[in-house]
Order: structure tokens, then sequence, then C-alpha cells
């Protein structure tokens, strides 16, 4: 259980500062980028929900690594 809740913790931690450093931070920059690509910066609720299961998938595959090295 305990595992679980630090893997959903650093799940929280990186998708909170993703969404800061992208959508607050670095947002004119990554808009001037995506336009001189000719895209627009993806900020829609889907691409966020994306970034969040990635978050989950990152944390899990290093959580299940730690745990199994402590093993």
């Amino acid at each position: 259980m305990r595992s679980l809740l630090a893997i959903l913790a650093a799940t929280a931690w990186i998708a909170l500062n993703e969404f800061v450093r992208n959508q607050l931070v670095l947002l004119d920059q990554w808009t001037v980028h995506y336009a001189a690509l000719g895209l627009s910066f993806p900020a829609e609720p889907l691409n966020g929900a994306v970034w969040g299961i990635w978050s989950l998938a990152f944390t899990g595959a290093f959580g299940s690594i730690a745990i199994d090295s402590s093993s």
C-alpha cells in the first residue's frame, strides 16, 4: 500500500510540474515554437490527460524497478 501511495504522489508531482512548466511558465515560448513549425500548441484537456497517463506509467515503471531491487 505504501508503494502505491508513493507512486501516486510522484505521479501527481510530475503532472503538476509539467502543467506549471508548459502552461504557465513557458506557454509563450511553446506557442512561438509550434507556430514556427506551422502547428498550434496542444493545450486541450485531452493532451493534459495523456501527459497524466504518461506520468503514471513513468512512475509506475520506476516504482516497480525500485521495489524489485529492494527485495
